[in-house]
């Protein structure tokens, strides 16, 4: 009786420490021990601006993952004091409020905000806003090109 309890004892044991050997993580539960940001926007375009008008956008962040989001402003200019730090829990949302000051501006430009987050697939993000001018042409980005010089060998 003795030695049968001890074998189907030493059974279950040995089949349990394999069954934990061969267990693979699942994407999901790995995603749950971790903040994960989704954006739906990263650039929105404000057509029709007037010269010295300050300009505002929201931006929606999602946190799919299973911790706090921790959202930065690497600059300090780009929104209201509040927005500097963003903490968003599990599968909540929050609006980055982003302004812009035109001031003096007269030609339509992209104003660039980089953030860094706690996400560690995605520990930075870009977002833009493309301002563009009353009566200007709409703002497109071009690549730049090397310049070659054929006058010269």
């Amino acid at each position: 009786m003795r030695c049968l309890l001890l074998v189907v004892t030493s059974v279950l044991l040995l089949v349990g420490f394999t069954a934990l050997q061969t267990r693979q993580p699942i994407a999901a539960e790995s995603s749950l021990k971790s903040a994960k940001i989704t954006l739906s926007l990263t650039e929105i375009r404000i057509p029709n601006v007037r010269q010295g008008e300050m300009v505002h956008a929201d931006f929606p962040v999602h946190n799919v993952g299973g911790q706090r989001l921790v959202i930065i402003a690497e600059d300090r200019n780009c929104c209201k004091e509040e927005m500097n730090r963003v903490v968003i829990t599990p599968g909540h949302s929050e609006m980055l409020h982003l302004s812009v000051n035109t001031g003096n501006m007269k030609t339509n430009r992209p104003y660039r905000y980089r953030f860094s987050t706690n996400d560690p697939d995605l520990p930075v993000i870009d977002l833009t806003l493309i301002v563009e001018f009353e009566n200007q042409p709409a703002f497109t980005e071009i690549e730049p090109v090397p310049f070659h010089d054929t006058q010269f060998p």
